[in-house]
């Protein structure tokens, strides 16, 4: 599933999803998902489950240089849920980032 048919569909919401998407995630720790390749993409899926911040920064060299400490092709499994009217990952469970020929999985103890 992309991220532009989990914001459009109404039936996607506070279920359990597997996301294939970019990874952004700012210096200051807010998480989100884009489909797009490049920055300048208006729909976002946002992560607020802050476990995935320190877990990355643990597991995953920063990019340097960018607008971003993360900007990755990934896998994201979670659940998601809602804040206020907007569909947002809630709950990750396991992420995998593809970067150069390397993979880092990371999974999220409950």
């Amino acid at each position: 599933m992309n991220v532009h048919a989990i914001l459009e569909s109404s039936t996607a919401r506070q279920e359990q999803a597997t996301v294939h998407a970019f990874l952004r995630v700012t210096g200051e720790g807010q998480c989100f998902l884009s489909d797009a390749e490049l920055d300048d993409c208006g729909k976002k899926l946002v992560i607020q489950d802050a476990r995935l911040y320190e877990k990355l920064l643990d597991a995953v060299p920063c990019l340097v240089g960018g607008s971003y400490l993360y900007d990755d092709r990934a896998v994201v499994e979670g659940d998601l849920g809602y804040d206020g009217e907007t569909v947002v990952f809630a709950s990750v469970k396991k992420v995998t980032i593809d970067r150069n020929g390397k993979r880092f999985e990371i999974a999220l103890d409950d």
